[in-house]
């Protein structure tokens, strides 16, 4: 019985899809490898239902803009005690990986990093044009529109 339970759990775990971490100097790598690419910066957390309620958008938008110069990249802010729940949550939604987790030391330098205008208010989207440069930031629910026209609007350019 014990080997059929050991199996169980390791069926419902994700497959290969670990978080990596992401300090500052991190994140602004991590947008600069995109370069050349529109950049959708998710960032958010396990605890945050309107951060999980906007995910299914976030994904169908990726899949359909990602073929235009769209790329989607998720940030987690959970604490490690809950980076296994956040990692079976992407999965489950079908998020494309890698995807990240913040690590730091100083949760607001590492806010302060992404934006200094931005309070750490989740959900965020930031939005970053070709050149890597912060274009949008989208704080609070966002109705699915406004993100796609957002998104649009730095494709056409």
């Amino acid at each position: 019985m014990t080997s059929l339970l050991v199996a169980f759990l390791l069926f419902l775990a994700p497959a290969n899809l670990t978080l990596k971490p992401v300090d500052e100097a991190g994140y602004n790598a991590l947008v600069q490898q995109h370069a050349g690419k529109v950049v959708l910066m998710d960032i958010w957390a396990a605890w945050c239902e309107p951060c999980r309620a906007e995910t299914p958008e976030l994904v169908k938008l990726s899949k359909s803009l990602g073929p235009k110069g769209l790329d989607y990249v998720t940030v987690t802010i959970d604490r490690p005690g809950e980076l296994s729940y956040a990692e079976k949550f992407l999965h489950r939604n079908l998020v494309p990986f890698p995807a990240y987790y913040r690590k730091t030391t100083n949760d607001d330098a590492w806010v302060h990093n992404v934006n200094p205008q931005w309070t750490g208010t989740l959900p965020a989207l930031f939005l970053y044009d070709r050149k890597g440069r912060l274009a949008k930031s989208l704080i609070g629910s966002a109705p699915p529109e406004v993100i796609e026209s957002a998104i649009r609007e730095l494709l056409a350019h």
